[in-house]
């Protein structure tokens, strides 16, 4: 399983860790500023493609990781994490085991493979510039309104009849 997650890890782009290197920063867990600086990482790509609020701070020390903990808790409830035993339960109790750490991150770079790939079939929409219906009035409409604009008519009402219209505009012009 580790080899696969860095093979993923390769395949997004990510280049730290080899095997032993990779090994030892899981051994460590949370402890291990090289774990934690890879969650980070594949947070902040998540939280930016997601538009997640919460953020995973990088650890400067092992004595951080409660807080690496907590502030990871937080961002994996707002992603809907669906692994309980990744967000529920006692904070010293999470990410203790080797298949805790694995898990963690098979389900990080999941979602950030799925992330991209959505981010790439559906680029974001700019706001303001949705769908916007642009009316071209035709030679004869703009005549029209011409005429009308120099005869100082009132803007017609949109359920006027073309009948009653010209016979407004004919009354005038008499």
């Amino acid at each position: 399983m580790e080899n696969e997650i860095l093979d993923s890890l390769n395949d997004l782009g990510y280049e730290g860790q080899d095997e032993v290197a990779f090994a030892k920063a899981l051994d460590g867990g949370p402890k291990s500023l090289e774990y934690t600086k890879l969650v980070h990482i594949l947070a902040e790509e998540l939280k930016r493609l997601c538009n997640v609020e919460e953020t995973i701070s990088m650890m400067n020390s092992p004595d951080e990781s409660s807080s690496f903990l907590l502030e990871l808790s937080s961002f994996l409830k707002e992603l809907g994490c669906p692994y309980k035993k990744l967000v529920t339960g006692h904070m010293s109790a999470r990410l203790q085991s080797k298949e805790d750490r694995i898990l963690l991150l098979d389900y990080l770079v999941s979602e950030l493979m799925a992330a991209r790939m959505v981010s790439i079939d559906c680029p974001k929409v700019k706001p303001g510039s949705g769908m916007e219906i642009v009316m071209q009035e035709s030679p004869t409409a703009k005549d029209l309104k011409e005429i009308l604009i120099t005869l100082k008519f009132n803007k017609p009402p949109p359920n006027i009849t073309p009948d009653i219209l010209f016979s407004k505009l004919e009354a005038k012009l008499k």
